[in-house]
């Protein structure tokens, strides 16, 4: 296998888009929900990009 192919494969394997399983804390809210608004949250590092 080529390693493209094996790193398709890999790509393929892995569930992705979940938030990272050693979150310490909640995220802090930036905004108060509204109706039909979803809540915005972020964090200090996020906040630092």
């Amino acid at each position: 296998m080529t390693d493209a192919q094996e790193t398709a494969a890999d790509l393929r394997t892995t569930t992705g888009g979940g938030p990272p399983d050693d979150v310490d804390k909640a995220p802090i809210p930036l905004l108060e929900p509204r109706e039909g608004i979803p809540p915005v949250v972020a964090d200090e590092d996020a906040l630092a990009r």
